[in-house]
């Protein structure tokens, strides 16, 4: 197998290699959502979704997820007693 030549030159602008460097914010973890002002919210104080979501600071998809995940049981039970 022959190796292909790689003209170095090419890498370079005034004898400096060429490099782009970029840099991403990423968010790894969610942030939790206070699961109990969400259902108070909601359920007690009868606000809309856009409302809880304005008031909280978080989308109204999040606010929708948790809500069912709520109504499905699917929570950790951390409910002050």
């Amino acid at each position: 197998m022959v190796e292909p030549e790689i003209d170095d030159n090419l890498l370079k602008y005034n004898d400096n290699p060429l490099t782009v460097t970029m840099t991403y914010s990423i968010k790894w973890k969610k942030d939790e959502v206070d699961l109990v002002e969400l259902a108070k919210k909601h359920w007690v104080d009868q606000m809309s979704y856009r409302e809880i979501a304005q008031s909280m600071g978080i989308t109204r998809d999040q606010v929708a997820w948790n809500l069912k995940k709520m109504e499905r049981g699917k929570v950790n039970n951390n409910f002050p007693k």
